[in-house]
């Protein structure tokens, strides 16, 4: 049976891989990174990563309960800061930049014109 709102479908599902795939490289950037020589907890960069990790919930969550203007809030207050200095950083973390951009697309397959989307925007 084809779903009746694709769309809407395909951004909950954008939505929430993209938080899972944030909070993965999060997980390994706090436990097990690999430019890091020591086994102790990263704390240059534990306050952006903590804050990537809070909005990557918060962007799955609106994903799931298909608020466009939330996935899109967390992808901005996500991606303008830590996402694009991320994506220009040789390595595996630029990937975090990379997946927070399927917030944006998220954003625009649940906006109210894709279908049976949140009526308003927040």
């Amino acid at each position: 049976m084809i779903p009746k709102y694709p769309p809407v479908i395909f951004g909950q599902i954008c939505g929430v891989a993209s938080a899972a795939f944030v909070l993965a490289l999060t997980a390994i950037f706090f436990f097990w990174n690999p430019y890091f020589h020591s086994r102790e907890l990263v704390m240059d960069g534990a306050i952006g990563m903590g804050v990537t990790a809070m909005l990557a919930v918060f962007a799955g969550a609106s994903a799931l309960s298909k608020r466009a203007g939330l996935v899109l809030l967390a992808f901005l207050l996500s991606f303008v800061p830590l996402g694009i200095y991320l994506m220009g950083t040789p390595g595996v973390f630029r990937w975090i930049g990379v997946a927070q951009i399927g917030y944006l697309l998220a954003a625009i397959c649940l906006s109210p014109r894709s279908g049976r989307a949140s009526k308003f925007p927040l």
